[in-house]
C-alpha cells in the first residue's frame, strides 16, 4: 500500500483541524500515480478531490483491510504506523504555515529510501516537492 502526505516546511499537516494548503495540481498527481489502484480518502477530504475526475473510496481511517495495491490520502492527521505501508509519497508545499498537527515519523529509520524527487508548478504554489519513498526488504 501506498500512504500520501502533504506537508509544510515544518512538516505540518493541519492547523486547527484543517489542512494546512491544497493545489489542485497536486489531487490531480495523486489521482494519475494511482491509475486503477483504489485510492482511499477520509470524508472530510473530499473537497481536496472536487472537480477531480476519479474513483474514491472513503475511509474515516485505514486500519480495516484494505487491497494490497490501495493508495491511502492523509489530510489532516499522520499515519500512526506506516508498518503496513510499502510506499510513501511526500508533497511539499515549499512554504511555512502554522500547525498544530506534524508528520514527525522518521522514513529512513523505518526502512525507506528516497527513489524519486522532482518538482512540479502547482495551481496556487509555485513550486510542489514530491517525493517517493519505497521500503527496502
Amino acid at each position: 500500500m501506498t500512504a500520501v502526505l502533504c506537508l509544510a516546511n515544518n512538516n505540518g499537516m493541519s492547523f486547527n483541524a484543517r489542512r494546512v494548503s491544497r493545489d489542485i495540481r497536486v489531487s490531480e498527481d495523486i489521482v494519475e500515480r494511482a491509475g486503477t489502484a483504489p485510492l482511499f480518502i477520509p470524508p472530510a477530504a473530499a473537497a481536496v478531490f472536487s472537480g477531480v475526475n476519479a474513483r474514491l473510496g472513503l475511509a474515516d481511517d485505514f486500519s480495516s483491510a484494505l487491497p494490497e495495491n490501495a493508495v491511502c490520502f492523509f489530510d489532516a492527521t499522520p499515519p500512526s504506523d506506516l508498518s503496513r505501508f510499502d510506499r510513501v509519497t511526500l508533497y511539499r508545499w515549499g512554504r511555512d504555515y502554522p500547525a498544530d498537527v506534524f508528520f514527525t515519523g522518521d522514513l529512513a529509520s523505518l526502512g525507506f529510501r528516497l527513489t524519486e524527487s522532482r518538482f512540479f508548478a502547482g495551481n496556487s504554489h509555485d513550486e510542489i516537492t514530491r517525493e517517493d519513498y519505497i521500503r527496502d526488504d
